[in-house]
């Protein structure tokens, strides 16, 4: 038996587990060959990135693709913070779905890992359905939602202080996820994003409406970055989002409470910059990780480095697997 799937009255470690609760594991969506995934970024955008980082990557996620291609916020849209990681607001500059499609294919052809598509924020259920099914024919092996409504770049305002609008809730995120699961069949991920409203009531709210999985957290909006030389904000677009090292503990707090209140598979995502990292997440509750930030910085090494690192642990730890460890600080 799966030890993940063991009550805690049967469990020698004392995890937690409600009695006859039973979790999902990642593996039975996708099969990943290593747990560390490329995330939805600026490396995703052509298969050629997708098929680079592909060689090393668990599984690779697309550039967040829209119904009509875009061309983004103009220059400075991203910029580095050194050991603190990135700050960015590129307001997804993607090939468009059809395009995008074209790209999916070629990396499927090539990709001897999973191609996850990432479908960018809309309020339009009628084009996340035509990019939904279109880029599941080109081969996608699972369709990730980002949810990463409510941001204002004008005014840095996030969903929490708007929700009350009903721009951004729960109802949102149940339609959208029903919406897609009619026209698809492939796996759906919704990934979530902090500090706009209520988290874990929104990962409530894509299980119940049929979500295979939760990746939680994406970038944190809104960061500010003022270049003093200049006197003037960092970015074109004055306010934009934090990822990198400096997230992590807002990631990992959020797979820890999201892990106590859903049972689909969770993907830990925001600041890994390390095998310890990592495994932080996964015994938060991750049963895998996505990782970008480094990944720009290391190039396609990182993946390969990165889970050389969780193995190491994982043996020094004496644990045969991260799925072994998947939870285990919910004692």
């Amino acid at each position: 038996m799966d030890p993940m799937m063991l009550t805690h009255s049967q469990r020698k470690d004392g995890v937690r587990e409600d009695p006859g609760r039973k979790r999902k594991r990642l593996r039975t969506l996708l099969a990943l060959r290593n747990p560390v995934i490329l995330a939805s970024g600026p490396l995703g955008r052509t298969a050629t990135g997708l098929i680079r980082f592909g060689r090393f990557a668990g599984a690779v996620v697309g550039k967040s693709t829209t119904f009509l291609p875009r061309t983004g916020n103009p220059h400075p849209r991203l910029i580095s913070l050194g050991d603190y990681g990135l700050m960015n607001w590129e307001n997804l500059p993607n090939l468009g779905y059809e395009r995008f499609a074209e790209e999916l294919r070629l990396a499927k052809e090539q990709c001897s890992c999973p191609v996850i598509a990432s479908l960018g924020p809309s309020a339009d259920l009628d084009q996340l359905k035509t990019i939904a099914t279109t880029l599941e024919k080109a081969g996608a092996d699972a369709l990730e939602l980002d949810f990463k409504w409510g941001f204002d770049p004008q005014t840095g305002n996030t969903g929490n202080d708007i929700s009350s609008s009903g721009v951004f809730d729960q109802g949102v995120i149940s339609a959208t996820i029903l919406g897609l699961k009619d026209v698809v069949s492939v796996p759906i991920i919704a990934k979530l994003v902090a500090f706009a409203g209520d988290i874990v009531e929104h990962a409530q709210a894509a299980e119940a409406a049929g979500a295979g999985a939760i990746t939680a957290i994406n970038t944190i909006f809104p960061a500010m970055k003022i270049d003093i030389h200049r006197q003037t904000p960092a970015l074109s677009s004055v306010f934009g989002g934090l990822s990198g090292k400096s997230i992590l503990p807002l990631a990992v707090a959020a797979v820890y409470r999201i892990y106590e209140a859903v049972n689909i598979p969770i993907i830990g995502c925001g600041g890994v910059t390390s095998g310890e990292d990592a495994l932080e997440l996964n015994m938060a509750g991750a049963d895998g990780v996505e990782m970008c930030t480094t990944a720009m910085v290391e190039g396609p090494s990182a993946f390969r480095r990165v889970n050389d690192e969780i193995d190491n642990l994982l043996q020094e730890l004496g644990f045969a697997s991260a799925e072994e460890c998947c939870g285990l600080a919910h004692r």
